[in-house]
């Protein structure tokens, strides 16, 4: 490992390239239980997002017969929790580069319980409100400390499909949150039941945390940070566990050492702005693709319940029914569609996730301006279509957390999901608008929105198949 430093008198924002072996030692590990407990550890954060926007559905009704709350301000809740996930996420991507990975998805996650043990507490929408705001915020600032580690943690042969297979476990917190709610509520007096229904995910948050603690902090940041030998003491002792494991002797040779860029921390602004300016095209990429994978997937909880119950007068008991079907093919998507990019490529998954779903979201729009779209027609349109639309929201977190160099990926990372909240935020709203004047507007744009991801996709998509995260910095803006 060599250094080239920065001259005497070099302004204070210079940086320095670090010449290091551990990222390829890292990558050429084979896969371990460390890697499992990482995974499962650092992933939970998907299973908690689910599990807060399903629960605030699960409880709604309760909440508005209790608080006499308007049609405005129960469905405005869900829009400031997720204004808390854009603030959280800008600001703790910032922090996750600068102090640390570790620190920061311990952090996050502490805010996370103790705001919603606050939401437990609640005595007005006011209040409830405000700690939903705190809430997105931890959650937002999970996102980029947690998917950044687990990038830099996960060998490059196993990248594709690990990191796309976590945001399929949103939907375990969504089936979590039902069955928490549905007991909480039939067993307990409705002023209680809601409030038992937050805490118990506080208390798996607290849990987590606390086992979190174990889990070393990434040795690729603590490399770009100039901190070599805390980085070769738990590159060390991976490589020990995985031979002693694997009853190995000897591990596979790494491929040649890489450069990683050091030097001291910015201020935020400056951290953006080098961000920016240093990689513009992979920023408006990841920007691009996570708004347009946010705004019909959010929408699809609200909006499909709605046109099942209005315009296919379907019992409102059997709607439940219809989303777990749909929620359990566009699961099989995400995982179908995870391993496909590492058998088949970053951008061809992207390409097809967003364009099949996509043309299939106009053609619902089309076949409904016919007349000819039936229940049952729709619903396996749906189906298909949530396939598709889910696994977008699967391998956008594969090609998004990737692409970035380690000393700006969790602000990468964390500017692309909270840009995509924009679209979480603004898809449900402006597509009940367009519901009014029947199904073939809201379904033409969501397709149009899609495939503007897949267009960007084509125009700017890095594949990072097969390559390591240090080769996939030194490309190009």
């Amino acid at each position: 490992m060599a250094s080239q430093a920065a001259a005497p008198g070099t302004p204070r924002a210079a940086r320095r390239t670090t010449i290091s072996d551990i990222p390829a030692r890292l990558d050429r590990l084979p896969w371990s239980r460390i890697h499992t407990r990482i995974v499962l550890i650092l992933g939970i954060a998907f299973v908690l997002d689910g599990f807060e926007v399903s629960v605030y559905g699960s409880v709604l009704g309760t909440l508005v017969t209790l608080w006499h709350m308007g049609p405005v301000q129960a469905s405005s809740l869900l829009s400031i929790f997720l204004v808390g996930m854009f603030g959280g996420a800008y600001l703790f991507g910032y922090l996750a580069d600068s102090l640390g990975r570790k620190r920061l998805f311990i952090v996050t996650l502490l805010i996370y319980s103790l705001a919603t043990v606050a939401s437990a507490l609640s005595w007005s929408y006011g209040s409830l409100a405000l700690f939903r705001l705190i809430t997105g915020f931890g959650i937002g600032g999970e996102y980029a400390a947690v998917n950044s580690a687990v990038q830099e943690f996960i060998p490059s042969n196993r990248r594709g499909f690990m990191s796309g297979l976590m945001p399929a476990t949103w939907d375990l917190g969504t089936v979590f949150a039902s069955l928490v709610t549905l007991f909480a509520l039939a067993l307990l007096p409705p002023q209680i039941g809601w409030r038992v229904a937050f805490l118990l995910g506080a208390l798996i948050a607290v849990f987590v945390a606390i086992v979190r603690r174990r889990l070393p902090e990434s040795p690729r940041w603590l490399v770009s940070e100039g901190r070599e030998a805390e980085a070769e003491a738990i590159t060390r002792a991976f490589e020990s566990s995985a031979k002693a494991e694997h009853g190995l002797s000897l591990l596979p040779p790494p491929e040649a050492a890489t450069a990683i860029e050091t030097g001291p921390r910015d201020s935020f602004l400056r951290h953006y702005g080098r961000l920016i300016r240093g990689y513009p095209r992979r920023v408006a990429l990841a920007w691009v693709l996570n708004f347009s994978q946010a705004f019909p997937y959010y929408a699809a909880f609200s909006l499909i319940p709605v046109i099942l119950i209005k315009t296919y007068h379907y019992e409102p008991k059997m709607v439940p029914l219809a989303l777990t079907i749909l929620t359990a093919l566009g699961t099989v998507g995400v995982i179908a569609m995870s391993w496909l990019a590492d058998a088949w490529g970053r951008r061809q998954s992207v390409i097809a996730s967003y364009g099949m779903a996509g043309l299939l979201a106009i053609a619902v729009g089309v076949v409904a301006s016919r007349g000819a779209l039936t229940a049952s027609l729709f619903l396996i349109l749906i189906a298909v279509m949530y396939f598709f639309a889910f696994a977008a929201a699967g391998v956008v977190y594969i090609t998004t957390t990737e692409i970035f160099p380690t000393n700006v990926r969790a602000s990468g990372i964390g500017s692309a999901v909270a840009f995509g909240r924009i679209g979480a935020m603004i898809g449900p709203i402006a597509l009940t608008l367009m519901l009014r004047s029947g199904l073939t507007l809201a379904f033409v744009v969501t397709g149009l929105v899609l495939l503007a991801g897949a267009a960007m996709e084509v125009v700017w998509g890095i594949e990072g198949r097969g390559r390591s995260l240090e080769q996939l910095a030194s490309g190009s803006a």
